[in-house]
């Protein structure tokens, strides 16, 4: 191995089982650059040096643009080091939205059964310019480092990109776009089976049809697909489903998932027995799952 920029890379990559695709997507470059950076041939920009450089100082703690220039054998020394110590459940950009006595065990939890929710996922709610109409968002969940998982979403050119975790019986994803910077928030019911299937909950974000004022939906979310185990060809596979149109066909949306769906709430609603707020109650939840373990199977869409 030689001294120079692509051979630590390499060094760092393989010490963190990375592939160059997965650094591709996570930094949403093509992914034939990553591999030119790993051959030698060419060497980042200073811009994508920083953000290579702090996208992989989240899974090996304290690396720096320093260490880049360090020599190949000196860095597998640090590298190894760094690598087999120990990393703190969930990472500190989140850690500090939390309660602290909560986040050794949100950690755990996600990192112990996150995998049940891993896969592709097409969304149902109501559409906020179509009033009537339901439309469908498409979203990837897959694992990630340190007691998170990483959470996708989107239609056409709209992206949405964060972090998901398990919290007792529900999934919190918070994402931001990646165009405007807005945020959004999904609290999703889920079932207590070893695969989920089917969650829902409620949205939270701001609408830019009705000039970003904050609004909830109520949100229905179902599994169309399981990871293949190449994070480049899931990614390439995600990517597709967003070109998929999202307003749903008239008559598409089953009269049980509408109601459910479209729900009256407000002071009318309470006096006759109904919600005051809008809930997503876990007695009437839909979620659902099955049995055995998530597979991770040649890619395959079913549905949607």
């Amino acid at each position: 191995m030689g001294d120079g920029f692509g051979a630590k890379l390499a060094l760092v990559l393989k010490a963190l089982t990375l592939s160059n695709g997965r650094v591709a997507a996570d930094l949403e470059v093509d992914k034939s650059l990553v591999g030119r950076w790993v051959a030698g041939s060419v060497r980042p920009s200073a811009y994508n040096l920083g953000r290579l450089t702090t996208l992989l100082a989240e899974r090996l703690p304290g690396l720096t643009l320093l260490d880049w220039d360090r020599p190949v054998d000196d860095l597998r020394l640090i590298v190894d080091g760094r690598a087999n110590r120990a990393a703190p459940p969930v990472p500190d950009a989140i850690a500090r939205w939390l309660a602290q006595p909560k986040v050794a065990e949100i950690g755990a939890t996600t990192a112990a059964t996150g995998a049940r929710v891993t896969g592709f996922w097409r969304s149902t709610r109501p559409a906020p310019d179509t009033p009537g109409r339901f439309c469908h968002d498409y979203s990837i969940i897959e694992p990630a480092a340190r007691g998170v998982l990483s959470y996708r979403a989107g239609v056409f050119s709209a992206r949405l990109s964060g972090w998901g975790m398990v919290v007792e019986d529900q999934l919190f994803c918070c994402a931001s776009g990646l165009q405007l910077g807005s945020l959004s928030f999904v609290i999703l019911n889920l079932a207590r089976a070893p695969r989920v299937d089917v969650m829902d909950g409620l949205s939270i974000a701001c609408a830019a049809v009705a000039g970003g004022v904050p609004m909830a939906v109520a949100y229905y979310i179902e599994r169309i697909g399981d990871l293949s185990g190449d994070a480049a060809a899931d990614t390439a596979h995600f990517e597709t489903l967003l070109t998929r149109h999202p307003i749903a066909e008239e008559g598409d949306v089953p009269a049980r998932l509408r109601d459910h769906l479209l729900r009256d709430i407000g002071p009318a609603a309470f006096v006759g027995g109904g919600d005051l707020f809008l809930m997503m109650r876990s007695m009437t939840s839909l979620a659902r799952g099955g049995g055995g373990t998530v597979a991770q199977p040649s890619l395959r869409v079913v549905g949607g």
